[in-house]
């Protein structure tokens, strides 16, 4: 009774929903407890002022599914009679389909924050001041109070970085908290439209797209102040040059016809787990030819996850004999003590067990991407770096896309292996590369000063060299205009996903550096 009861003051105050730092076991848990939200409707492709007419009842905000549809929600609510109440208001304008649903609150829910700021439900947001300081901005909710935060993160390590990152940059009274995941949601522009200062949304220069004008300026392609700011005249100069400059369009044309990603080898292991998100009967009957213990991991997986749901029965099986097939003669330390059967009841403590598998044998296949797109609170914990060495060194698979489908970096890619002594060095990189495409992570200050540093030598000596000849001086203005167009789009792609404006770049920068910088100056290490 005493959980139940700081359960719900924790919910109400705003308070560590799990303020106690040992884990409870499952034996020792109480019953959990719940939230309420009321779901007002379900659209393709809500507006906000469709819904302004509830906004003073509540908090509104908008819940993405994985089908396309979005329901537009209210919340949340620790009280079921509260939770009706306002029900009631919603309904009284309009919204006859609202309803009210629960969620349960367990302890495995538990995810960390950095709370920036606390606000009543009703406050004006104006999440631009926010989204120039913080990454992932997510909002943490209660029955009076929105707690504006950046998050979620799976682990307190990871949380830690980026407070550290924030105080750099901005207010020092911010803190980690951890609490229940089913009372945040990740901020989209529908909440932002909310704001009556919407329309004045602040622009946030960037320094790829002001060396983009530099350099248009020197073709006389672009005539307006170097602000870093993209607007329609830096488009338009940037299509001029694509569509004019003979040295670019030559690497273009070669770029068209270049594979930049390692192909995965027909009917092999890693086809196979690629395959599971979108074939998984194919897949199952592809790895049942397969003595590899991944492979009955992976099947283990698909039957408990459901993919397979017919064959729930041989989960165990599967995953004792796998972990036999590893253990039972190991000789190394390991994570969990394999000496015991264990009984599969929940994907967390098999994707733990996964990650033990993979980094348990020689052969290890590449991860596949999808594993960490559908469950990335598991994933960060268990891929987290555990022994502090080179065994948690993973490879991420392209299953999911790859930096080198898009064009900007094919054409960067092409250019710059004319600088490489070994023009397929890079690929050693890929896996790590395809890393930051799957899972990326918002950086330290000193990681990302370090890659500051680097690209600013990068460019001195790249200058030097491009003095040598009429020929040196047209590839490096092809060069440079390739590396900023596309670093522009990998920090557009990294924005659409959540992060600030200053993150964006340096993983950005970890991208290209990864991939052109291993022709450009030699750089083929971590």
């Amino acid at each position: 009774m005493k959980f139940y009861l700081s359960l719900l003051l924790a919910l109400i105050t705003g308070a560590n929903l799990w303020a106690s730092s040992p884990k409870l076991t499952e034996e020792a848990m109480p019953a959990p407890s719940e939230v309420y939200f009321i779901q007002v409707a379900s659209y393709a492709d809500p507006q906000f002022k469709d819904f302004k007419k509830i906004r003073s009842i509540g908090y509104v905000f908008e819940e993405k599914t994985s089908n396309g549809v979005s329901r537009i929600m209210m919340g949340a609510y620790t009280s079921k009679t509260y939770a009706n109440q306002k029900l009631a208001q919603v309904r009284a304008k309009g919204f006859k389909d609202a309803f009210v649903s629960k969620r349960n609150i367990k302890e495995e829910d538990a995810i960390y924050i950095v709370q920036l700021a606390t606000v009543n439900q009703t406050d004006d947001i104006y999440w631009a001041n926010w989204e120039s300081l913080a990454p992932s901005l997510c909002a943490q909710l209660s029955d009076k109070k929105i707690r504006v935060a950046s998050g979620p993160y799976y682990t307190k390590s990871e949380a830690d970085k980026v407070l550290e990152k924030i105080k750099s940059k901005g207010p020092k009274d911010i803190f980690v908290k951890r609490v229940s995941e089913k009372t945040i949601h990740k901020v989209t522009d529908f909440e932002k439209r909310a704001s009556a200062n919407y329309a004045k949304k602040t622009k946030i220069a960037r320094t790829s797209i002001k060396a983009l004008q530099q350099f248009l300026k020197t073709k006389t392609l672009y005539k307006d102040n170097v602000d870093g700011y993209w607007g329609p005249n830096t488009e338009k100069g940037v299509d001029v040059y694509k569509a004019t400059d003979p040295t670019y369009n030559k690497y273009k044309m070669l770029a068209s016809s270049t594979v930049y990603d390692n192909k995965v080898k027909d009917y092999s292991l890693q086809y196979y787990l690629n395959m599971i998100e979108k074939k998984p009967y194919t897949a199952d009957e592809g790895l049942k030819e397969f003595k590899h213990p991944l492979a009955k991991v992976y099947r283990a997986y698909m039957y408990l996850n459901g993919d397979v749901p017919s064959q729930k029965a041989k989960v165990n099986k599967l995953m004792h004999e796998a972990i036999d097939m590893v253990f039972a003669n190991y000789r190394g330390e390991t994570r969990y003590d394999f000496s015991m059967k264990y009984a599969y009841e929940d994907l967390d403590q098999l994707i733990k067990h996964l990650r033990a598998v993979h980094e348990a044998v020689k052969d290890e296949p590449e991860v596949p991407c999808w594993l960490f797109k559908r469950h990335p609170r598991i994933t960060a914990i268990a891929f987290a770096p555990y022994w502090n060495n080179s065994r948690d060194n993973y490879e991420v698979s392209s299953d999911c896309g790859t930096f080198m489908n898009m064009e900007e970096m094919r054409i960067l890619m092409t250019i710059s292996k004319d600088f490489a002594s070994d023009p397929t060095a890079y690929k050693g990189n890929l896996a790590k590369v395809n890393q930051l495409y799957a899972m990326p992570q918002p950086m330290d200050n000193a990681s990302a000063k370090k890659l500051e540093v680097w690209n600013g030598k990068l460019w001195d000596g790249l200058k030097q060299w491009s003095t040598g000849s009429p020929l040196q001086a047209k590839t490096y203005e092809a060069l440079r205009f390739a590396y900023y167009d596309a670093l522009r789009k990998l920090e557009d792609l990294y924005i659409n996903r959540g992060f600030s404006a200053l993150d964006a770049r340096s993983l950005g920068l970890q991208v290209l550096k990864y991939s052109a910088g291993c022709s450009l100056d030699e750089y083929c290490g971590n």
